[in-house]
């Protein structure tokens, strides 16, 4: 019996191949397609969003080396996930002093002189979306950035990796302080009061910085 996915638009690439390492081939994914006849209808809305087997048993599905962990000394990257670049599907939420933040974020981390590395996400960099959970389950001890989707990469790093956002007080979310509990990492968010109705955002930089010190 012929097992289908039906699910609403269709996503970037990753979505898709994320589908394929559930088992899922693109022909069984179903887009904004109402008009298929099923013998069992399974909906997945019933089942809980955060509970610690969901998150392992998801790891083990599509990524099974981030359930492995990594040494942190072995770790030099600190990711930083920009909104600023114009590579999101929607506008809003960037940090406005972000030449800043990153500039000290640089500073403190040649003054440590561990050899840390400050990096840009940018999706594009990887050939595949295998690729780039292996990269940053290998490479990275930190994740940064405004609430936004990139953040869920944070989901393939290792388990003490720090995640550091930044949310508008306009539209609190609790979605990456819940995923990272699930992961046992480290966790802080900055509550900023936006600067315009796009949620935009001035970033309180020393307060970044404590957070990795």
């Amino acid at each position: 019996q012929t097992r289908y996915v039906a699910t609403g638009r269709e996503g970037h690439k990753s979505v898709e191949e994320f589908w394929s390492y559930l088992g899922y081939a693109a022909i069984q994914v179903l887009h904004s397609d109402t008009s298929f006849v099923a013998s069992q209808l399974i909906w997945s809305c019933r089942a809980p969003l955060i509970h610690p087997w969901l998150t392992r048993r998801s790891l083990s599905l599509l990524s099974p080396d981030s359930l492995q962990p990594v040494d942190k000394s072995t770790r030099k990257l600190i990711l930083y996930m920009t909104r600023s670049n114009g590579l999101n599907l929607n506008a809003g939420r960037e940090v406005l002093n972000e030449d800043i933040l990153l500039a000290d974020i640089q500073a403190l981390l040649d003054k440590r002189g561990k050899r840390e590395q400050l990096k840009i996400f940018n999706h594009e960099d990887f050939p595949s979306t295998d690729a780039l959970m292996r990269y940053v389950h290998q490479n990275v001890k930190a994740v940064i950035g405004p609430h936004g989707s990139a953040l869920h990469n944070h989901f393939w790093t290792a388990e003490d990796t720090l995640l550091i956002e930044f949310m508008p007080t306009s539209r609190p979310d609790f979605a990456f302080y819940e995923a990272a509990s699930m992961r046992d990492q480290p966790y802080a968010v900055l509550m900023l009061d936006p600067a315009d109705d796009e949620h935009n955002m001035e970033v309180d930089v020393p307060a970044v910085l404590d957070c990795q010190r």
